[in-house]
This record gives structure tokens, sequence and C-alpha cells, in this order.
């Protein structure tokens, strides 16, 4: 009786792994990568902090990549996150570009930029190829109305 439950096991396990593939696999795209844009920024009630994140298509067909980011700030009124992506070949700075995503959360010490937005991406075939997020991050605290924030970019 042994014998037929472990192949029994063995069988639906492979034919499992061959019906269900991965997340990873099925979507094609990375991982997210976030790096903090800006960091431990004093505003009234705290400091803000916020991010920019990439993440590249890795199957085939032409390249593409998409940008989100978001924003953790005191309690706030309005929390503002803004990114844009730009990409270039070389050494120079990413200059191309190809996307921007902004949201507003209300009442709240957490915001994003809302869905990931995607752009194109040049295929380099010569030098690295460079991505550039831009993030800004803002608040508006509650009455009596103050803004306050900061930007800053991080590279791939």
């Amino acid at each position: 009786m042994r014998p037929r439950l472990i192949a029994a096991v063995i069988g639906v396990s492979a034919l499992t792994l061959i019906l269900i593939p991965s997340a990873h696999a099925q979507s094609g795209w990375s991982s997210w990568s976030c790096q903090w844009t800006v960091s431990n920024v004093p505003v009234p009630g705290g400091v803000l902090s916020g991010r920019g994140c990439a993440q590249w298509w890795t199957a085939s067909g032409p390249p593409s990549w998409r940008i989100w980011g978001d924003t953790y700030a005191p309690y706030s009124a309005e929390i503002r996150t803004r990114v844009r992506g730009y990409d270039g070949c070389g050494y120079n700075e990413p200059t191309t570009f190809r996307m921007e995503g902004y949201a507003v959360f209300y009442n709240t010490t957490y915001g994003t930029s809302g869905n990931p937005v995607q752009g194109s991406a040049y295929n380099c075939t010569t030098g690295p190829h460079r991505y550039k997020v831009e993030g800004y991050h803002t608040i508006t605290t509650p009455p009596p109305p103050s803004n306050a924030g900061s930007w800053g970019v991080v590279y791939w």
C-alpha cells in the first residue's frame, strides 16, 4: 500500500509543477527594487521619507520597465507622491523621460504614487543601461494648512 501512496504523491506533485507555474515566471517581471529618494526630512509633526521603486520586464519582447513610489510622513491632511522615470545608454545622466505616476492620499500617514506606471526602455548595445527615478514627496498638514516635503533621485 505504501508504494502506491508514494507514487500518487509524486505524480500529483509533478503534475502541479507542470500545470501551475510560479507567479514570478508567469508575470515576466523582476522583483521590485526600491531605494530611498528622501530620508528623515523635517516636516511639521515629525519627519518625512519616501522611496522610488523600479521593476524590469525579463521575458522576451521589447525592453520595458515600470515605476512606483511611496511616502511615509506624520499624520497629514494630504500626502502627495509623484515618481518620474528616465533611462539612457552609456555613462551620462539618463535624460529620456519615459513615464510618471502621481496620487494623493488623504488624512493618513502613508501614501503611494498609485498603480505602477509602465514605459519603454532603450535597447542599449554599447555601454551600460542606466535608469533614474525622481521621487517627489510632499504633505499638507491639517489646519492651519502648511505644505512641506522634498524630492530626490535614485539610479540603477
